[in-house]
């Protein structure tokens, strides 16, 4: 028995029976919390010694033999050893975070496991328990995500979830903080006579400007 972890199913090969009145094969399985074997396919075909088992779940572990039917009796095969797969997770990457655009940029490892579902990028203020679903990806091969919609100077946590074979399976957590770029002020220009200063700065090269504001204390 070979297990295909990537498309989720088992692959059972066995010897030709030699013998005479065939009458066929028939493939049985159980689960490692079950003692009785199941019935999973019937071959007619004397020649028929492979069999692919896709109705296997995830996380179980199951045993296989081969019964051959011939001369009106049964002629059970010996019973294979344990067998099953594990899904993995993806691992969430180092984030990448511009200050141009004002958007943190995720990427992933691509999910190898069967049945998937989708990708869901989830995030929440470091500190605080509320979650919040930052988008979905569809496409098992499409593995980054833009959030645009974080705030700067907030510290966030990132994960990755993959849905597939009905179950949620969450990666590595990342911290991440979005900080735009600032605006350089040049030194004042103080005019006595008129008792004014003269303020210059940089223009502000990032997202989502609204307005300059100038502030002044006294020393």
């Amino acid at each position: 028995v070979e297990v295909d972890e990537q498309q989720g199913r088992a692959q059972l090969r066995w010897s030709r029976y030699r013998g005479g009145r065939f009458g066929g094969y028939r493939v049985e399985r159980r689960s490692g919390e079950e003692e009785v074997f199941g019935v999973v396919a019937r071959l007619a075909g004397v020649t028929d010694t492979v069999y692919v088992d896709a109705g296997v779940a995830p996380e179980v572990s199951y045993f296989y033999r081969v019964v051959v039917e011939a001369g009106g009796r049964d002629w059970p095969s010996a019973v294979s050893g344990r067998q099953g797969f594990a899904l993995e997770p993806v691992a969430l990457l180092a984030p990448g975070v511009d200050p141009q655009a004002g958007a943190v940029r995720l990427r992933w490892t691509r999910f190898a496991g069967p049945q998937f579902q989708g990708y869901q990028l989830r995030r929440k203020v470091v500190g605080t328990d509320q979650e919040e679903v930052v988008g979905e990806v569809a496409s098992e091969a499409d593995t980054s995500l833009v959030d645009g919609s974080a705030r700067a100077g907030v510290d966030y946590e990132y994960r990755v979830v993959v849905q597939a074979a009905g179950r949620e399976l969450s990666s590595n957590t990342v911290e991440t903080r979005l900080l735009l770029p600032p605006v350089l002020l040049s030194a004042p220009r103080v005019e006595s006579r008129t008792a004014s200063a003269t303020l210059e700065w940089t223009r502000y090269q990032g997202p989502r400007f609204r307005a300059y504001q100038v502030l002044r204390r006294t020393a």
